[in-house]
């Protein structure tokens, strides 16, 4: 069984989280232990200010840069076929719009994730 591929916004501006999670999106990521991010830093930060979330030694950031290849990609989400789900975490707003999140999203669907 695979794993599942949750698209985590992230805010746009320094407003509080509650304004870019809703509640489920903020319990769903306390749970994941890895997570897709564009740059680690602003990924760490909303991590960092979900309350509860797992201790950074036992989470795997995986930073995707803004233009991946398309070779890395397919490798990063080997985790995903084994089952494990993953947090795709953009600059800001939500991954997979005008961003590098969605060669992610793309590759899941063609992969059957």
């Amino acid at each position: 069984m695979t794993g599942t591929l949750y698209l985590i916004p992230n805010r746009i501006a320094d407003t509080p989280l509650s304004t870019a999670l809703t509640k489920e999106a903020i319990e769903r990521a306390k749970t994941l232990s890895r997570f897709l991010v564009e740059t680690a830093k602003p990924a760490r930060a909303l991590i960092g200010a979900i309350e509860g979330h797992r201790p950074f030694s036992e989470i795997e950031i995986v930073e995707i840069g803004h233009h991946p290849e398309r070779e890395k990609i397919r490798e990063w989400l080997h985790p995903l076929l084994a089952g494990q789900d993953t947090g795709l975490i953009s600059d800001a707003g939500c991954p997979a719009v005008a961003d590098p999140g969605a060669d992610i999203v793309r590759a899941c669907h063609e992969l059957k994730i």
